[in-house]
């Protein structure tokens, strides 16, 4: 159901009644971006996790915990690509993280042995410690 944007409001509102007050073309288009910005804001409750699916442009999807946490392969409903639930990459056999080295272009493999740099567990971003204890905080939360 579509709601009201604003955070300390969150109040339904009927989709057809929207959707009928924006009329023309325009409006349709403004409809969808409200249903996008919705989308990006929503948060998933326990045992679910929002997954994007990994063709350019295509939807997100809810999968239940438990698929991720086995690293199951799931297909996504628009355009039928299978990829791996936990790391919303297309299908592999191998670990996440293997498929992931073997993606990777070789020189940035090779500098990031060098460099000795990790990947967050989190956003998967590079990042390296310089100093101080081992405990990191990721950017992106």
């Amino acid at each position: 159901q579509v709601a009201c944007p604003l955070p300390e409001c969150r109040h339904p509102m009927p989709a057809g009644a929207l959707q009928s007050q924006l009329g023309n073309h325009d409006g349709e288009k403004l409809f969808q971006r409200l249903l996008d910005f919705q989308a990006q804001r929503f948060d998933p409750g326990d045992g679910e996790r929002l997954l994007n699916c990994p063709t350019p442009n295509c939807v997100k999807m809810l999968v239940p915990l438990s698929l991720v946490e086995q690293r199951a392969d799931v297909n996504c409903p628009q355009c039928r690509q299978s990829f791996c639930a936990a790391c919303s990459q297309p299908s592999h056999l191998e670990s996440c993280e293997e498929a992931e080295l073997k993606r990777m272009d070789p020189a940035i493999r090779e500098l990031m042995k060098k460099e000795n740099w990790k990947r967050c567990p989190v956003c998967r971003h590079l990042c390296e410690r310089e100093s101080g204890c081992n405990f990191m905080t990721c950017p992106s939360e």
